[in-house]
């Protein structure tokens, strides 16, 4: 019989060495130890088959069996603290011959930290009084005052370090980027100065020159160094110790991304680690069918939720109040009819279906342990999750007997009307790489602290996990050359904001592994996003492009004045022309038509303090510092 350890508890009022006298003549129970200090406890080793007896016994309030005692694991150390001194919160604006861009770092380190004071009243970024330089414009009231921010100190101990990220970009490598890499400041290593994290690749099963990357060293173009800079570099970027790779489309979807699974899954162990390094993909490319087709708002019969239920059109039409379609986070454009050049109200549908072969693909990377995070893309829709029940139970009903429909493409403009026979019509589905359930989708947002409302672009909606910095981010991105002959410039687009959330993700990933010996899931990454966010300083705005229930007729003209607060910079709000309007970043709105309110925040300072973005009172009441509650939501 097997000999088990047993911890009793005795019954108050039970005399220890009594109780245990009792025992003398039996066999199967043998003291190990009467705990002299501990009157209540006496630990015995015991036959396993006698055990229930002394559960029993009518002095004993608990006899159990001791578990195995595992040594506590012993964690990493904590890293050491990366700082960066006396640096100006800027854009490239401030690049030129006569400047270093080592001495700028993006807004996104003020933005999106706690851990520089506001200065004074002064809002900070790229929201202009238009009034100041053109008086053609009605003056605005209400602007950033100042768009820089010298002598600033960013300081972290976590960098990403031990994460791998990758860019997956659209098309084929382009221009002349050749060793861009491995001489430029931002993409330096601090653990190995003068070394870069940028590492080449033959990506496996891949043929063209673009995935075969060792012999040209030719790794990245423009738009990947944008990327690769916003997400990890040093002055641009939060994952400032993160390995960086890129990798391109040109393969075909499907290949490269599965080049990527075999890069991950035959990564060795890190002997720092003890564990595998975590992969991070960046979704950079979009197929821009958000904004697809356009339907007469006059054409439809009826719009429908799974929620709301069904408005029926009123028996005169809709007239001017388009809210049960807002309501439902439906915002029609004005789109121009190409046959007559008529303007008309429309709502604009995305493609009907999802690329069930891109889901299959994409999922892969969350079935092998990749943590994928993609830009919603720049196409003005609005969209929701695959399992989001507004998926195909939102919906707008046509007028029996066929109604014109307008095809609008992102480079071709808005086609001549069609007939279609189809009846029922989906605002929110999403064709990918965004909409899956297995991906964080990610909005751009301004970089703006007195208008942090969603770059006007955007694709948006509940469908977005969280909002990043989209336009005017400082980055490595190849545009103003600096007196060391170092390229910098501003990135922008869903293709900045994303990576600007990737950074802020690996610097979280990498104080999981510390604090707890194991990488953290995609699960555990998307709510530490959505939960840091939401203990920071920022709130998305939500402003309205119109009237909604009283709107104006269709037409070309401006629709809101740029004098009003929260405007963005564009005059064509709402206006889907003919021909000449990308639908890469030219069909514009201003709400949020659901979007979660929260820009990505990276809790530098390791504990939540909600206040210290600005300067601390000196008259007043100082304790207790109330709660500041409106971030808390």
């Amino acid at each position: 019989m097997a000999t088990i350890l047993v911890n009793v508890k005795l019954k108050d009022g039970v005399d220890q060495n009594s109780f245990v006298s009792e025992f003398d003549s039996v066999s199967e129970v043998t003291v190990k130890n009467l705990l002299p200090n501990i009157p209540t406890l006496v630990v015995f080793n015991v036959e396993d088959s006698y055990l229930s007896t002394l559960q029993s016994h009518s002095s004993v309030e608990s006899a159990e069996e001791e578990p195995d005692a595992f040594p506590a694991v012993t964690y990493p150390s904590l890293p050491s603290v990366y700082t960066l001194t006396n640096k100006e919160v800027y854009s490239s604006v401030g690049v030129n011959s006569s400047t270093d861009g080592t001495d700028y770092i993006s807004y996104q380190h003020y933005y999106d930290t706690d851990l520089m004071q506001k200065d004074g009243n002064n809002d900070l970024g790229m929201a202009n009084d238009y009034n100041g330089y053109d008086t053609s414009y009605p003056g605005r009231t209400v602007f950033d005052e100042t768009r820089r921010y010298a002598g600033q100190t960013y300081s972290s101990r976590y960098t990403g370090k031990h994460v791998d990220i990758v860019t997956l970009e659209a098309g084929e490598l382009s221009g002349s980027y050749t060793g861009y890499h491995d001489n430029h400041p931002d993409f330096d290593d601090p653990d190995n100065a003068g070394n870069t994290r940028c590492i080449p690749m033959n990506w496996n099963g891949c043929s063209s020159a673009s995935n075969n990357q060792v012999t040209s060293n030719f790794m990245i173009d423009d738009h990947a160094i944008g990327t690769l800079s916003t997400a990890a570099g040093i002055y641009c970027g939060f994952a400032k110790k993160a390995k960086l790779r890129a990798s391109y489309t040109i393969d075909g979807i499907a290949t490269v991304v599965d080049a990527i699974i075999y890069f991950h899954n035959n990564k060795g162990i890190n002997a720092t680690t003890g564990l595998k390094n975590p992969t991070i993909v960046v979704g950079e490319f979009q197929y821009l069918r958000d904004t697809y087709t356009g339907i007469k708002v006059s054409d439809i019969a009826s719009v429908t939720d799974p929620t709301g239920g069904t408005t029926n059109r009123p028996g005169s039409g809709w007239g001017t109040d388009f809210t049960a379609f807002t309501s439902r986070n439906i915002f029609p454009y004005r789109v121009q009819d190409p046959t007559d050049d008529s303007w008309h109200w429309m709502v604009t549908f995305p493609q009907q279906s999802q690329f069930s072969w891109l889901k299959t693909t994409l999922d892969s990377l969350h079935t092998n342990g990749i943590i994928f995070i993609t830009a919603a893309g720049n196409n003005g829709g609005t969209y929701v999750k695959e399992s989001d029940a507004r998926w195909n139970g939102t919906y707008c009903t046509m007028d029996s007997g066929g109604v014109d429909k307008y095809d609008i493409r992102y480079d071709d403009g808005v086609s001549s009307p069609s007939n279609t026979n189809t009846v029922t019509w989906y605002p929110f589905i999403a064709a990918g790489p965004h909409g899956l359930d297995k991906g964080i989708d990610v909005a751009a947002g301004q970089n703006s602290e007195s208008q942090g409302m969603l770059d006007d672009y955007t694709t948006r909606g509940p469908g977005i996990d969280i909002v990043g910095r989209g336009a005017y981010t400082f980055s490595a991105y190849p545009s103003n050359t600096d007196t060391n002959g170092h390229k910098w410039g501003d990135f922008s687009g869903t293709s900045c904001a994303t990576p600007t959330v990737v950074g802020k993700a690996a610097c979280m990933m990498e104080e999981y592994y510390t604090l707890n010996g194991a990488w953290p899931n995609f699960t555990q990454v998307k709510n530490m996003l959505q939960s840091e966010a939401r203990n920071g300083n920022t709130r998305v705005l939500d402003p309205a492009s119109t009237t909604w229930s009283n709107v104006g007729t269709a037409s070309s003209s401006v629709i809101q004045s740029m004098s009003q607060v929260f405007y963005p910079i564009d005059s064509s709000l709402l206006r889907i022309k003919k021909s000449g309007t990308s639908g890469n970043g030219g069909f514009t709105f201003a709400e949020l038509a659901g979007t979660p309110k929260f820009f990505a925040f990276w809790n530098a300072k390791g504990f939540n303090r909600e206040q210290t973005m600005h300067k601390r009172p000196t008259s007043g009441v100082m304790y207790p510092r109330p709660r500041n509650i409106s971030n808390i939501e």
